[in-house]
């Protein structure tokens, strides 16, 4: 799945878990690989449709923080070494549109290290990622190698 968190000042605004995780994205749409054309429009429509029953949010000027798994091969992909990078929506389009034409094998074989375990789903989160990011309009995000866990995590330990 994926989680969508509204946070401010220590407070969450908002919270909901939508049915596009990218394992269930590779599942649904993405029967080959590298992903046929119609698929990948079929999957980026199933992304849309599920980001349009939110609310209206009112994201703009807030900053977009992707977690776990999805930040940590993106980062590695792009080779950045800051421990919280800020990754231009940019650099999401061109890695995305890379990977959708390689096979998992391939991909596999940009990073074994981070990589392995997560090469078939890459281009799915890639899509969940570059849409949301499209949708809510941010042009840039931080990419946190923590994930909802390791928040929670933290949140409980400030609540001591």
């Amino acid at each position: 799945s994926t989680e969508i968190i509204l946070w401010r000042r220590g407070a969450v605004l908002f919270q909901t878990s939508l049915d596009i995780g990218s394992v269930r994205l590779t599942e649904r749409y993405f029967q080959t690989q590298p992903a046929l054309q119609e698929q990948i429009q079929l999957a980026s429509n199933a992304v849309c449709n599920e980001l349009s029953v939110l609310p209206d949010l009112r994201m703009r000027g807030l900053t977009l923080v992707e977690g776990g798994g999805t930040a940590r091969a993106l980062t590695s992909l792009l080779t950045r070494e800051e421990r919280a990078p800020i990754i231009p929506r940019t650099d999401v389009i061109q890695l995305k549109d890379r990977l959708l034409t390689m096979t998992p094998q391939a991909i596999r074989r940009l990073n074994p290290k981070a990589l392995s375990g997560r090469e078939d789903i890459c281009s799915a989160a890639l899509i969940i990622l570059d849409t949301a990011m499209e949708y809510f309009g941010f042009e840039a995000f931080v990419a946190s190698s923590g994930g909802l866990r390791h928040g929670l995590a933290l949140a409980a330990a400030d609540a001591l």
